[in-house]
């Protein structure tokens, strides 16, 4: 008779119309992580995954909820109030099949894709009505390498309170956001973790940073991952930018740069990063920059792998990048992806090295590139001798996640206490360009909060209105 291998519902937001390589990995690892503990990981997908990418998994859809903000909390207080009516009403199909699918398991994990912030409230609340769910049904849940805000709104925080102290383990992957759940929730299940997909895909057998130190005095590959700007930015004048920069790299240093989209639409059809990739390419006007398209999660860890040094305004390539011992210069395009990406240094001991790029001027793209590649060698050191206690940290941490998802007696199973590297300073001139350009940084997260109280007033208007017709 065989032992039951308990089922896990694990959310990462994967599947969607534009292939997202970050959501993706986290997506993976964490069924990976899940059944390499004898746990049998059930995967939420919107539809459009990858068959290669889950082959031997089992991956069930979930319908998207809708983006509008009012019918979105209406439609998640209904269900809270009453399943059964909410699953009868107009966006019934959605919820029904998150109860569909919560029904089918023994437990609910939220991994680390789609974050948890009034930005990506759709996100937020398909992962509050899961939790919900599976709450009253008495299933243990957890959330595991999550982003929490730093944007959340009150009406969010009401909602999201209560399953976060319902759950059995809630890990956050900053510092920012492990203080912001510390404040929602101080229950001592709130605890730090890393990323997901910190060690997800293929590593090679030598040290980290073999291939670095190899290179001599030049880099010989860049790998560079760019993605649209922000709605303030051209994204023509971005790519001029980016394209003047990177051909002045190539001709200080001689190296080769390859454009490693992490969103666009398979099989390497265009869009998002992979257009963007295309219009540096075409504006730079040398042979020796080129675009490898999307193809898989797996490549474009492997493709950081293979890099001497990375430049990126997104997360993952950060992610991939540090566990590989390649020396990156993450720029960050606002406050929200300096709370993911200076936070996710923060865990390896390199805070303060992510470069505001709203601020820079001509020419300060490579010149910051290049004294992250003059650093190589202490860099290099310091992932080396950070990366064994950050490895064995990530596996306990899985360890004991998966422990409280199917053991009865799951909070007396002692959560690993991460333990930060001792810090490595940045570089002079990056530590110089990010005082500059932390005020511009910050204020976009003052406008990003007040916009987001704004679109909640609003909603709550609207739904106060409907409610109560005889309100004007």
């Amino acid at each position: 008779m065989g032992t039951h291998r308990p089922r896990v519902l694990v959310l990462a937001d994967v599947g969607s119309p534009s292939y997202h390589v970050g959501d993706e990995a986290v997506g993976q690892a964490a069924a990976a992580r899940l059944a390499e503990r004898g746990l049998t990981p059930v995967v939420v997908s919107n539809g459009r995954h990858l068959a290669a990418d889950y082959e031997g998994l089992e991956v069930v859809t979930g319908p998207p909820l809708p983006l509008d903000r009012v019918e979105l909390v209406g439609a998640h207080r209904a269900l809270a109030a009453d399943p059964a009516a909410a699953e009868r009403g107009r966006h019934g199909p959605a919820l029904e099949a998150i109860a569909r699918n919560v029904g089918a398991v023994d437990a609910v994990l939220v991994a680390g894709g789609g974050n948890l912030a009034s930005a990506f409230d759709w996100l937020l609340y398909q992962r509050i009505a899961h939790l919900l769910l599976a709450q009253r049904r008495g299933l243990p849940t957890a959330v595991s390498g999550q982003t929490l805000g730093p944007v959340l709104v009150d009406a969010d925080i009401a909602e999201l309170a209560p399953v976060m102290g319902a759950a059995r383990t809630i890990g956050l992957r900053e510092r920012r956001s492990s203080e912001l759940g510390r404040r929602i929730q101080p229950r001592d299940v709130t605890a730090d973790c890393l990323d997901d997909a910190q060690f997800f895909g293929p590593f090679g057998a030598d040290e980290p940073g073999a291939g670095v130190l190899a290179a001599g005095g030049a880099p010989r590959t860049v790998v560079a991952t760019v993605a649209p700007p922000g709605p303030h930015v051209h994204p023509g004048e971005q790519a001029e930018r980016f394209a003047r920069d990177l051909v002045a790299l190539h001709e200080r240093t001689g190296c080769r740069i390859l454009l490693v989209p992490h969103k666009g639409r398979i099989p390497g059809a265009g869009g998002e990063d992979e257009a963007v990739a295309e219009d540096i390419q075409r504006r730079a006007r040398c042979p020796m920059i080129s675009v490898e398209p999307v193809t898989s999660a797996r490549r474009a860890a492997e493709a950081v792998g293979e890099a001497d040094l990375v430049i990126t305004n997104r997360y993952h390539p950060v992610v991939f990048a540090l566990a590989r011992g390649v020396p990156v210069l993450p720029l960050v395009e606002d406050d929200y992806a300096d709370a993911r990406i200076d936070g996710v240094l923060d865990r390896w001991g390199l805070a303060g090295r992510g470069v505001p790029v709203r601020t820079l001027d001509e020419g300060e793209i490579t010149a910051a590139a290049l004294a992250v590649w003059e650093e190589r060698g202490a860099y290099v050191a310091h992932i080396r001798a950070a990366a064994p206690d950050l490895r064995a940290f990530h596996e306990q941490w899985w360890d004991a996640l998966a422990a409280r998802l199917a053991a009865d007696a799951a909070l007396a199973v002692p959560l690993p206490w991460l333990c930060r590297p001792r810090p490595l300073p940045a570089p002079p001139l990056l530590a110089g360009l990010r005082r500059r350009g932390l005020p511009a940084l910050r204020l976009t997260g003052e406008l990003a909060q007040l916009r987001a109280e704004l679109l909640e007033e609003r909603a709550e208007n609207r739904l106060a209105r409907h409610n109560d017709p005889n309100l004007t």
